[in-house]
């Protein structure tokens, strides 16, 4: 079971789900683990890539939904 207040558990979930092109979910992973570490520029940069591949997959229809 993950411990919902320890950001490297959000944040690693963020980036498995980034690895299955799950951006969406993602991006929530990494929202989740930056309220909880808001200073992390890793978390930052991960939630920043994942909405540019919603963003540039949008218009395409390849974003899982």
């Amino acid at each position: 079971m993950m411990r919902p207040g320890w950001s490297k558990a959000w944040y690693r979930e963020g980036a498995a789900l980034s690895l299955l092109k799950k951006y969406r979910e993602a991006a929530a992973a990494f929202e989740k683990a930056l309220k909880l570490d808001p200073a992390s520029d890793e978390i930052k940069k991960a939630l920043r890539e994942a909405k540019e591949y919603i963003r540039k997959a949008a218009p395409s229809g390849e974003q899982n939904p």
